[in-house]
Parts: structure tokens; C-alpha cells; sequence
């Protein structure tokens, strides 16, 4: 007896073998094929299925013992202080092998980030003292870098800073080396500990240090790069010592004198402002190195921006004040030089007070 197609196929599902391969298929297959045989539908006809009237391909499973259930995270444990004969027995072997200092650091640098009771361990076992002489005497720039990433996060107290700069003016050397010639972390660790230093120590003596190593080119590139003119801006800001603004006016000139020391100047909010403030303030002297900031900017980075943000902030009127008043003829002519390169912008700006107006020099 020949049977049809038909007949052979619902045959072969009823048969065991065609139970079981349809439960070796994946289970959304398995649900699909109930769902059109419960709506007769046959094997190629298809149907628009309404919302809700089948299993959705990606949801769950309905079985609630089937979902994996997820592991509750673990709230991170602190972990516990390092006892302090092993921060003196890493400190010895760093002094007494050489050969073992860098990895002794490492050492040292994973336990300041543990917690404030290690870092106290640190300061009571003389790490401070340690890290300054491997960080002053030290060649190799690794180790020195190392030594200083620690001293950084190891919040030195005002008493640990003034000794570290007011004992040995190497450290402060090799401080404003680092910033000139080290990699950018460094540079801006260093930056961080120097805006520490003026806190505590006479900012004199600091940028007196600074003064005699932004000679040369180089040297003022690499200094602008590490943040120094943002650094000297701030002292501006915040003292209004004479030799201290004298000191650091100078020192911004000579930064200045480069691309990258203008454009740092310029990025800073309140560099225009303060220079400009400066003049006819402190001294002959520091006026004379403000007009040359001022007319640095002007030759070399005058654009339109620049010209209105030096409007806006009086600029262009302590220069015109400049030409009225007591002071050196060197400064008087600066500024008449830059009011004149500045007159097509500046002469007619309401920004100028009238009273000033008529000193503004002719073209």
C-alpha cells in the first residue's frame, strides 16, 4: 500500500524517533513548533502573529528555577596598614643595595596608596628624608621619578617641606631640573610640590633657583611646557611682596620670550589681567618687565581675540596711564610703541577712559 507524502510526514512525528528529535531541538524551536500545530497552521503557511500570543525568542525562560541566580558582589575590603618594621626593613635594604633601590620604591609606592595609618608609618620610619636623597643624588631617572611620585602622595606636612627646601637647595634644583627635562607625570608632580613650596617658603628664594635655570631656549620651552607660567601667575595673584613680584615678572618675561610661554600665558584666565595689574603697583622694575610681557603678546600673538580680552581687562588704559605718569623712558616708549601697532583696534574703543584718551599716541 503506497502511502502520501502527508501520511508518511504525521507518521514519522508520532514515531519515538521524531519524539525525540524534537526535543533535541533548542527550546524556542520546540515552542514554535507547538504553537502551529496547536493553531493548525501547515509547515509553509505563515501567519501574523499576535502581541503576546507567543514566547518572545530572547525572554527568559518562565521556569524561575531555570534562571542562573547572579553572585552579590563582594564590597572591596581596605586592606590593612603595613606594619612598620617592614617599611624600615625595605627602607635598609633600598640603602644598603643599589642594585635592589628601584624595586625597593616600588615597594614603598604600593604602600602610600594603601591607607593614611601606612603613610604615617612611612613619615615616623624617615621616608621622607630617604626619598629627598635618592631624589637629589640619584642618576638614575627611574628611581628619581619613583622618589618623587612617592613624596607626592605621601602629603608632606609644612614643617617636612621647609626642610626638605630651606636644609639643601639641591633638592629644589633638582626639583626645577625635573621640571624642565622629565616626562609629563613628572613634570606635573613637580609643578604640584613647588605650588606647596611658595606656601611655606620665601618665594624669593624659590624663584631665585627658577631664575638661573630658564636660560637658553630649550630650557624656556620646557619650562612653559611644565606648567611654570601657570605656577607664576598664581604667586602674581596671590602676594604682593615687592622682590617676589619683581622676581617672578622677570622670570615670566624670559618665558615670554617663547611661543609656548605666550600661549600658556594666554590660557591662564587671569595672566593678561594681572600683568597689566602689576604696572606702576610694585616697582620701576616690575613695571618695566610687565610692558615687556604686554608687548611680547602684542607683536608676537595680537590677534583679534587677544587685542579685545586686553581691552576688556585695562590693558590698553595702564598703558595710556603709563604715558602720563613718573617712570622710565625705556617703559614709556614700549608702551607708546605697542598703543601705536594697536591703534587701529584700540584708539576709537570706548574701553578707553576719556581722560585718558588724549594721551593715546598718533599713528
Amino acid at each position: 500500500m503506497l502511502l502520501s507524502l502527508s501520511d508518511l510526514h504525521a507518521a514519522h512525528e508520532r514515531s519515538s524517533h521524531g519524539l525525540h528529535r524534537h526535543n533535541l531541538r533548542p527550546r524556542k524551536h520546540r515552542e514554535m513548533a507547538v504553537f502551529v500545530q496547536e493553531n493548525h497552521l501547515s509547515r509553509h503557511q505563515t501567519r501574523p502573529f499576535r502581541h503576546g500570543s507567543h514566547p518572545q525568542p530572547h525572554s527568559p525562560p518562565a521556569d524561575p528555577g531555570l534562571v542562573r541566580p547572579q553572585r552579590p558582589r563582594k564590597n572591596p575590603v581596605a586592606k590593612p596598614p603595613v606594619d612598620r618594621s617592614l617599611i624600615l626593613k625595605i627602607l635598609n635594604q633600598a640603602k644598603n643595595s643599589p642594585k635592589s633601590r628601584l624595586s625597593c620604591l616600588r615597594r614603598l609606592r604600593s604602600v602610600v596608596n594603601r591607607n593614611e595609618s601606612s603613610r604615617n608609618h612611612l613619615r615616623a620610619g624617615g621616608a621622607v628624608e630617604f626619598l629627598a636623597s635618592v631624589f637629589r643624588e640619584n642618576e638614575d631617572p627611574f628611581s628619581r621619578e619613583e622618589a618623587l611620585n612617592i613624596l607626592q602622595q605621601i602629603e608632606l606636612s609644612d614643617s617636612d617641606l621647609r626642610k626638605l627646601l630651606l636644609d639643601n637647595d639641591e633638592f629644589l634644583k633638582s626639583l626645577i631640573f625635573l621640571l624642565e627635562r622629565g616626562s609629563s607625570q613628572s613634570r606635573a608632580q613637580a609643578i604640584i610640590l613647588l605650588k606647596s613650596a611658595f606656601d611655606v617658603a620665601d618665594p624669593e628664594y624659590i624663584i631665585g633657583c627658577w631664575w638661573s635655570s630658564v636660560h637658553g631656549e630649550r630650557n624656556k620651552v620646557k619650562a612653559a611646557e611644565s606648567g611654570a607660567v601657570a605656577v607664576l601667575i598664581e604667586l602674581l595673584l596671590e602676594t604682593a611682596e615687592r622682590r617676589a613680584c619683581e622676581l617672578a615678572l622677570t622670570v615670566l618675561d624670559q618665558l615670554c620670550g617663547c611661543a609656548e610661554g605666550r600661549a600658556a600665558l594666554l590660557r591662564h584666565g587671569g595672566g593678561l589681567a594681572v600683568v597689566s595689574k602689576k604696572i606702576l603697583r610694585v616697582s620701576h622694575w616690575a613695571s618695566e618687565r610687565a610692558v615687556r610681557i604686554l608687548s611680547s603678546i602684542s607683536k608676537h600673538s595680537g590677534n583679534s581675540r587677544v587685542l579685545e580680552e586686553m581691552m576688556e581687562v585695562g590693558v590698553v588704559s595702564k598703558l595710556c596711564l603709563v604715558l602720563q605718569v613718573r617712570c622710565s623712558e625705556k617703559t614709556k616708549e614700549r608702551a607708546k610703541e605697542i598703543l601705536r601697532r594697536e591703534s587701529r583696534v584700540w584708539r576709537d574703543s570706548s574701553c578707553v577712559p576719556s581722560h585718558l584718551r588724549s594721551s593715546y599716541p598718533c599713528s
